[in-house]
């Protein structure tokens, strides 16, 4: 039997460099969740045979009700590129049994909650997310309704066009806040049925999150010596040299805030172990001096 001595050494040399817990002060760490769903459907929906693709969410206190979703740089850039559309996570069409569980469902719902009822969903909601705004206090549900000669249905309504080839689509669209510094994604459950010649759609559920963006690598962009920052393991970060394609430094994420992330050396031989920012934003990467003072080692990134 043999035993890969190298990849042993290696192995207990990464143990030996301590890991720091990273401090995350972003603005989505006290970010409130905002749901609405008037008729109750979000467990039939996510009943694990309709829809299963579950968000990556956290909750930061469940019972402030606040928690943000995670999306990697490269889902958020797809879901950013096709609006003026929005992206279609997962969609179900109704079988003749699935139609007679909702009835029975919204039978049981009381008779006071509402959902809008349009002629088009994208349009709508594209509106909604492309007017910069507080997406957690009031939502896409309640912003339809309050429109004028807005139409509603209540649950014997719904259940009244509830059949076999309907069709439940769960849709994902991004927007900003008023000063369009802060990400927020919209998940909303849409069931469109066709009546007669005429499309109908009633969302029934809609949820706002704030959203954390998980990035893979930042590139610098100097004349000469470039660097990519990219994310290993965990907390750790590898800075590697562009030209010879070789690691330089293992650096470990400590912090984050609106503006950069922060990435420390850490290693227990050095008497002075470099620390780092890293805009978010396609800005500098800077080194802290020794007064605590940040200086410029390039002006500008790639983030990826």
């Amino acid at each position: 039997m043999s035993i890969n001595i190298s990849g042993l050494v290696l192995s207990v040399l990464l143990l030996l460099v301590p890991e720091a817990p990273a401090v995350d002060n972003s603005w989505y760490t006290s970010a409130s969740i905002s749901c609405s769903d008037p008729l109750i459907l979000q467990d039939s929906y996510m009943n694990g045979s309709w829809f299963y693709k579950y968000l990556n969410f956290h909750y930061v206190h469940v019972s402030h009700g606040t928690g943000y979703v995670e999306l990697s740089k490269a889902d958020y850039d797809t879901i950013l590129a096709v609006q003026p559309q929005s992206v279609v996570l997962e969609s179900h069409q109704l079988t003749t049994e699935n139609a007679k569980f909702l009835r029975a469902k919204l039978f049981a719902t009381s008779k006071d909650a509402v959902v809008p009822v349009t002629a088009a969903i994208i349009s709508p909601l594209l509106n909604y997310v492309q007017a910069p705004g507080n997406y957690v206090a009031g939502g896409f549900i309640k912003y339809l309704l309050s429109r004028d000669a807005a139409v509603k249905a209540d649950a014997r309504g719904l259940s009244e066009v509830t059949a076999e080839g309907g069709r439940v689509d769960r849709l994902l669209a991004i927007g900003a806040d008023s000063a369009r510094r802060h990400s927020y994604l919209l998940e909303t459950f849409d069931y469109r049925i066709q009546v007669g010649n005429e499309a109908r759609h009633y969302p029934t559920i809609s949820c706002t999150y704030a959203v954390k963006i998980m990035y893979k690598e930042f590139v610098t962009q100097a004349t000469s010596n470039n660097k990519i920052f990219r994310k290993a393991v965990g907390e750790r970060w590898d800075r590697i040299d562009i030209d010879t394609n070789r690691a330089e430094q293992i650096l470990y994420e400590t912090g984050r805030d609106d503006d950069y992330l922060y990435l420390n050396e850490n290693d227990p031989n050095n008497r002075i172990n470099d620390a780092y920012r890293i805009s978010l934003n396609g800005g500098p990467w800077q080194t802290k001096g020794s007064d605590g003072t940040w200086r410029t080692l390039c002006s500008k990134v790639v983030v990826r």
